[in-house]
């Protein structure tokens, strides 16, 4: 929380810079802090309403925190984490099944290839702007998914490799703002299928 107050600016002087990074890296600490909480504390938790009530706080103060901290992706992940402990054995039996995570994740890769015909329903619209507070471009993120595959197919099997400047040069924003499919972008399908594999 301290470090939160020792705020400054990125050198461009566009994004606010906190002690141990941006709104990201700040707000998976917190997402982080929790889930070690949980990790160490699990069977106290599972057996004491006190245990209870501190992971509690503290999975609601990683929710505001990132709320505050204007970061959705962060957000959404802290309720899950709030959630999840609390959800019936057998579901938290198969949410933490490793292919089931896998296929989260590779499901959220695909997603931004759909995106537009996602944001056409009005109950999504409803969630993006009201309960989210972003707007239909997902600041921004449209312009990069539509061409993010074109950017990936360009290097398909190996990638641009770390720290390259594909996005960046392809539509103006510095990543692929999706974990997976910058790992594509980065080292392509050989890069991708070994960390899928790992």
């Amino acid at each position: 929380l301290i470090s939160m107050a020792l705020q400054g600016h990125s050198d461009d002087g566009t994004s606010i810079t906190y002690f141990f990074g941006n709104k990201f890296a700040t707000s998976y600490y917190f997402l982080q802090f929790t889930g070690l909480f949980f990790c160490r504390f699990w069977k106290k938790i599972n057996q004491s309403a006190f245990w209870k009530a501190a992971y509690v706080s503290i999975s609601l103060l990683t929710v505001l925190l990132c709320h505050w901290l204007y970061c959705s992706t962060a957000m959404l992940s802290a309720v899950v984490l709030l959630v999840m402990p609390f959800l019936p054995r057998a579901v938290k039996g198969f949410f933490t099944k490793p292919w089931v995570v896998l296929a989260c994740v590779i499901a959220a890769a695909v997603i931004p290839f759909v995106i537009v015909s996602i944001l056409e329903s009005e109950i999504v619209q409803y969630i993006v702007v009201e309960v989210l507070g972003e707007n239909l471009t997902l600041t921004g993120r449209k312009k990069i998914y539509s061409k993010l595959a074109q950017v990936i197919m360009n290097e398909l099997v190996f990638g641009y490799g770390y720290g390259n400047a594909a996005v960046m040069k392809a539509v103006g924003f510095g990543n692929a703002q999706n974990g997976l499919l910058q790992i594509m972008v980065d080292y392509g399908v050989a890069g991708t299928a070994a960390l899928v594999w790992l």
